[in-house]
C-alpha cells in the first residue's frame, strides 16, 4: 500500500510535475513497487489519481513508465485512455505522445 501521505502528496503536486527533479521522487516509488511487483498498490494509485490534474509529462510519463506491466495493473488500459482522452483536450496528438502504447 502507497503511504497516504505520498498520495495526497502526488494528488496536490501532479500539475507541477514537469521536471526530472519534481518526477523523480514519485518515479523512484513506483518503479520500487514494480520492481517488487506490489501491482496492487500501483493499481489503486493509478485509480485514485485523475488524469486531468496530471502536468503534460505526467500524461505521456505514467502510461510510459507502467506499461511494461499492463497485464498485472487492472486500471492500467483505464489510465491510458483517460491520459488519450486529456491530451486530446489540451491540443496534442496522443497517436504521436503515446506512440507505441495506442492503436
Amino acid at each position: 500500500m502507497i503511504p497516504i501521505d505520498v498520495l495526497l502528496k502526488f494528488n496536490e503536486e501532479c500539475h507541477l510535475l514537469n521536471d526530472v527533479n519534481s518526477l523523480l521522487p514519485y518515479y523512484k516509488a513506483i518503479n520500487y513497487l514494480l520492481f517488487n511487483k506490489r501491482f496492487d498498490c500501483v493499481d489503486e494509485f493509478l485509480k485514485s489519481s485523475d488524469p486531468k490534474n496530471y502536468s503534460d509529462v505526467l500524461l505521456v510519463g505514467i502510461p510510459r513508465l507502467t506499461c511494461q506491466y499492463k497485464k498485472q495493473i487492472k486500471s492500467w488500459k483505464m489510465i491510458l485512455e483517460q491520459c488519450k482522452n486529456e491530451l486530446i483536450k489540451r491540443g496534442y496528438n496522443p497517436q504521436k505522445s503515446l506512440m507505441g502504447l495506442i492503436d
